[in-house]
């Protein structure tokens, strides 16, 4: 597991380090406070060398429009995106005060692999790029993604160039094997869901999957995978005549799911869940988090969660236990680390921690 982590020049943060993390990390504080800003540094230090990262909507927070959507030739190598759209919508947002000379830097301590190392940076591109989207010629600049460990062994470098209307080439050296995958859940994707369904069931591994619906919804007995009007579903039998879209139940059922089958399938690596009580009842809290974190330790998970709820908090306080969950709060660029035991005494004082 990761033990620490330091986020320098990236949106929010100029220099922050997060200490002590645990299997179970909860982060709070006001809006725009960083919160999403870390589990963003956490998927981009997983990425250890895929540019389509460079990419994801996890990372830029913008949509990409369908005629340029990311989608690589295998010919070419070329990623279609028109030049200077990611540049101005996307990637200078990510560099604190939009500082894209001064590299964004994210280190990675863990207990196994040692110090991982993520650096993003900016360089002047030699080509000159014509682009009929432009009134004058430009030399933009390339955009380059360094994993490695921080002990200057084994790293990999990507370098992402706009190339004018075609898009942007992608040039890849060095050798880095990635050293743990990431799931980030936002926004429910059912897609997304079916597919690691689809994956833990072909490994007999889907039973965790189940039990955690089922502490949301008792009245679900099984959930297979089947396809209605060419969409693939995940259908729940509740004992009537057909078995329904899990998404009908409810947004309960269907939000456990979703975090079920994300932390299954990252075995020895970070499940990053972004707004955690996103379409649970208060009520369902004890028993999410209990589903959750016995899946967490089943597959060796690290799980980050942000919340803006006092009683998602508290129910983890509660049912977790033996020094779990590790809270933070953010405010202004910086942390305030809450241990097991002194966030318990907060609780137990009604002191706002969020």
């Amino acid at each position: 597991m990761l033990k620490s982590i330091r986020i320098r020049n990236y949106r929010s943060f100029k220099d922050c380090k997060i200490d002590d993390l645990g299997r179970i990390n909860i982060f709070a504080g006001m809006n725009n406070s960083g919160k999403t800003t870390v589990l963003e540094a956490l998927f981009l230090l997983s990425a250890a060398g895929n540019p389509r990262f460079a990419f994801s909507p996890t990372v830029v927070r913008v949509g990409i429009p369908a005629e340029i959507a990311p989608l690589s030739n295998p010919v070419t190598n070329v990623i279609p995106p028109a030049a200077g759209y990611m540049w101005s919508t996307a990637w200078q947002p990510m560099f604190h005060e939009l500082a894209t000379r001064t590299p964004i830097e994210i280190v990675g301590d863990h207990e196994s692999w040692g110090s991982l190392q993520l650096t993003i940076s900016t360089e002047r591109s030699e080509a000159l790029v014509l682009s009929s989207n432009a009134d004058t010629s430009d030399h933009p600049d390339d955009l380059l993604f360094r994993h490695g460990r921080r002990d200057g062994g084994e790293s990999r470098l990507i370098r992402i160039k706009p190339q004018g209307d075609t898009g942007y080439g992608v040039d890849v050296t060095g050798d880095f094997d990635m050293h743990f995958q990431a799931a980030f859940v936002g926004i429910d994707n059912i897609t997304l869901d079916v597919e690691r369904l689809s994956k833990l069931k072909k490994e007999k591994a889907d039973a965790s999957v189940l039990e955690a619906i089922q502490k949301v919804d008792a009245s679900v007995k099984s959930i297979e995978i089947g396809v209605l009007d060419t969409h693939a579903v995940i259908l729940a039998d509740v004992g009537l005549s057909d078995r329904l879209p899990l998404q009908t139940l409810g947004a309960g059922p269907q939000r456990i799911a979703t975090l079920a089958t994300s932390a299954a399938t990252v075995a020895g690596g970070v499940l990053l869940i972004d707004e955690f009580d996103a379409g649970l009842h208060h009520s369902k809290f004890d028993d999410v988090w209990r589903a959750l974190h016995d899946i967490a330790v089943d597959r060796d998970v690290q799980v980050f969660a942000t919340t803006h709820s006092y009683e998602c908090v508290r129910s983890a306080d509660e049912v977790l236990g033996d020094g779990e969950p590790n809270f933070y709060r953010l405010q202004d660029g910086q942390v305030t680390n809450y241990p097991p035991d002194v966030l318990a005494d907060a609780i137990a004082a009604r002191m706002e921690v969020r």
